[in-house]
């Protein structure tokens, strides 16, 4: 890759504190829709009852008091 240079290239910590505020930005977001349309008691319920799959672990809290 000659057209990047490791100085002036991104790091990937940089890119990690990126994501991770799009996500709490994000989930916030969601959070506030579905309290705002009374859907949060019906995401707690389906989010508890999400089954096991091949590399992802079952919740076995509600999606509100997840931190």
């Amino acid at each position: 890759m000659k057209c990047i240079s490791p100085t002036t290239s991104i790091t990937p910590d940089i890119v990690h504190t990126l994501y991770l505020g799009m996500l709490e930005n994000l989930m916030d977001w969601v959070t506030s829709f579905l309290e705002l349309h009374t859907r949060i008691d019906k995401q707690n319920q389906l989010w508890a009852f999400i089954p096991p799959y091949l590399g992802f672990a079952r919740f076995n809290k509600p999606y509100s008091p997840v931190t």
